[in-house]
């Protein structure tokens, strides 16, 4: 695979990414609509890499509003629809048995592993209902 081909499909992979969220809960007109903001750990460890996920339950359907977990483990969540949500959040998968984890690269965190759960809204037992202004909504998983 040359260069070229690496970047079209970053670049498409790019493209579809903004388009899903433009589809989403995330968009900027229309009904009133509120920040979220928080941390995600695991087992009282930071998650440094990942996504959270929240699914309207008023249209179970529909795309998720999506964002980020950063290295210091926070994710915001901007111009996201009044309303309740199912959480969910994905970060890399433990090991399976007889693997080993690869190793980051330098200056990179060492990845928090979480359990499969909690990437399925349906098996997360994460929600949070989003009211008007900013709101702090921290992410503790565990066992």
């Amino acid at each position: 695979m040359n260069l070229f081909s690496m970047f079209r499909q970053a670049v498409g992979g790019a493209v579809l990414v903004g388009l899903a969220v433009a589809a989403t809960g995330c968009q900027k007109s229309g009904p009133p609509r509120a920040f979220v903001t928080g941390t995600v750990s695991y087992q009282g460890k930071t998650l440094t890499t990942g996504e959270v996920a929240f699914y309207p339950e008023s249209a179970p359907t529909e795309q998720p509003c999506l964002a980020l977990i950063g290295r210091d483990g926070t994710y915001r969540m901007t111009e996201i629809l009044l309303g309740k949500y199912t959480v969910s959040v994905v970060a890399p998968a433990k090991p399976l048995p007889g693997q080993t984890p690869r190793t980051p690269p330098p200056n990179r965190p060492i990845p928090v592993y979480i359990p499969v759960k909690f990437a399925k809204p349906q098996s997360s037992g994460l929600s949070f209902e989003v009211r008007d202004g900013t709101q702090q909504f921290d992410i503790p998983l565990a066992d």
